[in-house]
């Protein structure tokens, strides 16, 4: 995907807690429809990121998922 069409989340996200507040950021990225995908970090990994993926972009029928990774939590995470 060529990264100008990936949207990164502000650093000003981090001064949020729990999800609801940032919603309004994702109801507008959404609504907007100007990049296919938007860029957040991982809640579990900080380091990690994770796309978001715009339905309502005109080049979100051309997406295709080119490789799939299970995520295996460490079991000491879990118990």
């Amino acid at each position: 995907m060529p990264y100008d069409l990936i949207r990164s989340l502000s650093r000003s996200w981090q001064g949020y807690e729990g999800g609801e507040p940032c919603r309004p950021i994702g109801d507008a990225w959404l609504e907007a429809a100007k990049t296919p995908l938007l860029l957040v970090p991982s809640a579990i990994v900080p380091e990690e990121q994770n796309m978001i993926l715009n339905p309502v972009h005109a080049r979100f029928g051309a997406m295709r998922i080119v490789e799939m990774r299970r995520f295996r939590f460490n079991k000491r995470l879990v118990e």
